[in-house]
């Protein structure tokens, strides 16, 4: 009789909402840590001290539809093990997050863990390739979903064509060009322009004199950027993805208003706004917000900055240009901004 093998199975379910949009092969990961107390050769720290474990399976396609099997070879030490941690995660990071009930406040993971209770163990209900009927598995079940980052990528290529931004940057137009039109006196132009704001977001009429930066403001304050409006992304971000999110295996945690003032000012540099208009606002958000006159959070202004910058481009934004845009900033990391925070407490 050959020797007994020692199998991980993954039973990924995928097509649940929110479904995979990536188009590119996903390359699914994981790790086993028979003893997590011990750290050996075959982890390493990252930014913050986080675990992060490197990969010691294969790699295998994620699909898009059905339920797909994936099987990695264990060690008899392993298998055995009664205090494991699995790490499953998707390369490139930010294509995939994976979900299981009762892990994470059942939040969609970029890096989802898995320990003994998650996970069930003997005999071969589901035989790998190669197998033998005397081997055994751990079989874990758990589901694939789109990412936050891929999701953010999704509302900056949509919202950038939406009517709110046509007519904002219509009105932008046209106010540019009146400043240097003597004709007019800054008289016509600006009535135009306050009839599209009250038609187009449903706020009050301009008052001020800088009618630009007064619109800017109903876009941050009315039903588009307010806390709440439809281009708030936190409320819906925080019941699927959860307030923190890590990018796959990434030594990195992201607090989730970074997806929303990016949007910000990607959408702000399509709608025609300048940067320093997009600033003075943001600040006086900050101030509606929280009350701070300090002006907007130094992270929110680098994150309205990355936006900026990739509105300024003709091509549609990516994922990849996201993860390569917070790469840059190894302070936007959670427990960098929060240090006494509780999920700093943690090194899942």
């Amino acid at each position: 009789m050959a020797n007994k093998r020692y199998w991980l199975t993954a039973r990924i379910k995928i097509g649940e909402k929110p479904q995979i949009r990536h188009k590119d092969p996903i390359f699914l990961k994981a790790y086993f840590d028979e003893n997590p107390k011990k750290r050996d050769e075959g982890e390493v720290t990252e930014g913050n001290g986080l675990r992060v474990p490197t990969e010691k399976s294969g790699s295998e396609i994620l699909n898009r539809d059905g339920i797909q099997q994936f099987d990695f070879e264990l060690t008899e030490e392993e298998y055995k093990s009664a205090s494991y941690k699995i790490y499953f995660w998707g390369e490139p990071y930010g294509s995939v997050a994976f979900k299981k009930e009762g892990v994470g406040a059942n939040r969609c993971l970029g890096r989802l863990l898995l320990e003994p209770e998650h996970c069930r163990k003997g005999g071969l209900s589901f035989p790998p390739k190669n197998s033998q009927s005397h081997d055994e598995q751990i079989i874990c079940d758990f589901s694939a979903h789109q990412s936050v980052v891929d999701y953010i990528v999704q509302e900056m290529n949509l919202n950038s064509k939406s009517d709110s931004v046509k007519s904002m940057k219509k009105f932008n137009g046209i106010y540019d060009n009146q400043r240097n039109d003597s004709f007019f006196k800054h008289t016509y132009y600006p009535d135009a322009a306050k009839k599209a704001a009250l038609n187009e977001l449903g706020c009050r009429t301009h008052s001020a004199s800088d009618w630009k930066l007064d619109y800017l403001q109903d876009a941050l304050f009315c039903h588009v950027f307010e806390k709440g409006g439809q281009w708030d992304h936190k409320p819906k971000i925080g019941p699927i993805w959860g307030e923190f999110n890590r990018l796959g295996n990434s030594g990195y945690r992201y607090y989730y208003d970074i997806w929303s003032n990016i949007h910000f000012g990607y959408i702000s540099a399509k709608a025609g706004f300048t940067l320093a208009e997009v600033k003075q606002g943001a600040d006086k958000a900050q101030w509606i917000d929280t009350g701070s006159s300090n002006g907007d959070d130094p992270i929110d202004a680098q994150a309205i900055d990355v936006g900026y910058m990739l509105g300024g481009r003709d091509s549609l934004v990516t994922i990849q240009a996201i993860i390569s845009a917070v790469s840059r900033f190894p302070e936007w990391d959670v427990c960098t901004r929060f240090p006494d925070h509780r999920a700093c407490r943690s090194h899942e």
